[in-house]
């Protein structure tokens, strides 16, 4: 599923190369318990359409809670949302559809969906951003189990 999961977000980026608006990285951290215990990083790609937005994004986490059975993944979604902007800063809330490589103890199935809000501060010019946000994972219980997963982190866009 790791390699499926690459191959989808290199075609991706190559379908992307030219596109208008921001491609972002992201450094993602557990939101629950100890931070380092889950942590993990998503490239990914961002484009207005007018009211909405729509946002790609491919990853992986590490998961080194110890948990028995809890497991790394690596993961594909993509979501839409609102990002309203006053100046310089910037909100958003996304929701959308994942794909995850390696269901466990915690996200049971492969098919799960994700929410996210974020803040932020973008130089209007450049097209540049820098924010932080918060990201919920799970199958709304169409998978058991369904503790879902928490990130938190910071996100950087350019444009491209």
């Amino acid at each position: 599923m790791f390699r499926i999961s690459l191959l989808i977000f290199l075609m991706f980026c190559s379908i992307n190369a030219f596109a208008e608006e921001g491609y972002f990285l992201k450094y993602i951290v557990s939101a629950k318990g100890n931070p380092s215990s889950q942590k993990g990083i998503a490239l990914g790609h961002q484009k207005d359409l007018s009211i909405f937005e729509t946002r790609y994004e491919g990853g992986f986490w590490i998961d080194n809670t110890n948990k028995e059975g809890a497991k790394s993944s690596a993961y594909f979604s993509g979501s839409i949302g609102i990002e309203p902007s006053a100046g310089a800063f910037y909100a958003n809330l996304f929701q959308g559809i994942a794909a995850i490589s390696s269901p466990d103890e915690v996200l049971g199935g492969p098919l799960q969906f994700t929410e996210e809000v974020g803040i932020g501060i973008r130089d209007q010019e450049k097209k540049t951003a820098v924010g932080v946000f918060y990201k919920h994972l799970s199958s709304a219980g169409i998978f058991m189990p369904n503790l879902g997963r928490d990130f938190i982190g910071v996100q950087v866009m350019i444009p491209w």
